[in-house]
């Protein structure tokens, strides 16, 4: 990586954010909400930025001038598209094994 790059920043947020997992987890388990808003506003007020500030160029360097931006949008709206199905298959693979021999309820969660 070059130096000046988005690519040290963006490393420099992923070791602040895996760092801060540990801290957070412990400040979840006591139970303190002002702790638990610490916790969150330490990795998302950190952490976050520092990886999505440079994400933008990040994505447009992995592919050459001539399919940069169908590209990298190409990669980044799959990975929103898949990403948001997470939770319905969840639901569906709970809903398979409370109700066995039936067929799975697959709506949404929330009414």
């Amino acid at each position: 990586m070059e130096v000046g790059s988005g690519g040290l920043v963006f490393a420099a947020g992923t070791i602040v954010v895996a760092l801060s997992a540990f801290p957070l987890f412990a400040m979840i388990e006591s139970g303190s909400t002002p702790l638990l808003f610490l916790g969150v506003i330490m990795i998302m007020g950190l952490g976050h930025p520092l990886m999505y500030g440079p994400q933008a160029a990040l994505y447009s360097e992995l592919f050459p001038p001539q399919v940069r931006y169908s590209g990298a949008s190409l990669g980044y709206q799959n990975g929103g598209m898949l990403g948001g199905l997470v939770p319905a298959a969840g639901q569906c693979s709970s809903a398979t094994t409370t109700r066995p021999g039936r067929w799975p309820r697959c709506w949404p969660a929330s009414p």
